[in-house]
């Protein structure tokens, strides 16, 4: 297991989403050693393991089991300093993008996290306990096996569709959508024109309309769209290229 280092300087960056982290040659560091608050694994359950890998665990390679990947460096970490984030309330949310069948996926996460449950953010009889981790489950999610939890460990990373479903923004508070099909798409463009950052913003006002946050996936990873993108309400851009975020900041 590698050990984190000191994160007592670095200030959480809330409006960075590290994408497919998990195929990162140093999984979690890269992203927690710049501050990133949302880090993404992909997550396949095979044969009883849970696997961070963006393609399918054909054939499984202890290298990308998810608690040791993730899981075990962050509770060591915790355990010697108490916090993620030292010098702010912000926890570091896990967005767990699951990729196998949602409901035994859930149950196996579950099972997972309970050695690590002194670091987790939980709700209790729909009353929240933050803690220095979140837990966030993306891709195939399961809102019956979770929204009647009576101690719940986990929220749901809505959809568009999910809008006007009244799920309370404990429970959901991200709405999470791919580039273009809020905006359209077109081969050649990179910079959103003023059409599409006005689609943009309706999408915006519609969703924190509703309390909750605006996520966007699949974008063009240049400097200026960022900017604009944040710039015209999303909350949250999704990058495999950190080094932009670090530039649009």
């Amino acid at each position: 297991m590698n050990q984190l280092p000191s994160l007592e300087r670095v200030q959480p960056i809330t409006h960075i989403h590290a994408h497919n982290d998990n195929e990162q040659p140093n999984p979690l560091f890269r992203a927690l050693t710049q501050g990133v608050a949302y880090i993404e694994a992909d997550i396949w359950l095979k044969k009883g393991v849970l696997y961070a890998q963006h393609g399918r665990p054909y054939l499984t390679n202890p290298n990308k089991i998810f608690s040791d990947n993730y899981l075990v460096a962050l509770y060591d970490y915790f355990q010697r300093t108490g916090s993620v984030f030292k010098n702010s309330n912000q926890p570091l949310t896990l967005v767990l993008d699951v990729k196998s069948h949602p409901v035994e996926t859930y149950h196996a996460i579950l099972e997972v996290l309970q050695p690590f449950q002194s670091m987790l953010t939980r709700w209790k009889n729909n009353k929240k306990v933050t803690n220095s981790v979140s837990i966030l489950i993306s891709g195939h999610r399961s809102f019956e096996a979770v929204i009647n939890e009576q101690e719940r460990w986990v929220q749901l990373d809505g959809r568009i569709f999910d809008l006007g479903k009244n799920y309370a923004n404990d429970l959901v508070p991200t709405i999470s959508e791919k580039y273009s099909k809020v905006v359209g798409w077109h081969p050649f463009a990179v910079i959103p024109n003023e059409k599409q950052l006005a689609l943009l913003r309706l999408m915006s006002e519609k969703i924190h309309a509703q309390g909750k946050l605006f996520r966007l996936w699949k974008i063009p990873e240049h400097k200026k769209a960022v900017q604009l993108l944040l710039q015209n309400g999303v909350d949250i851009v999704s990058l495999d290229d950190l080094s932009v975020a670090k530039t649009s900041s």
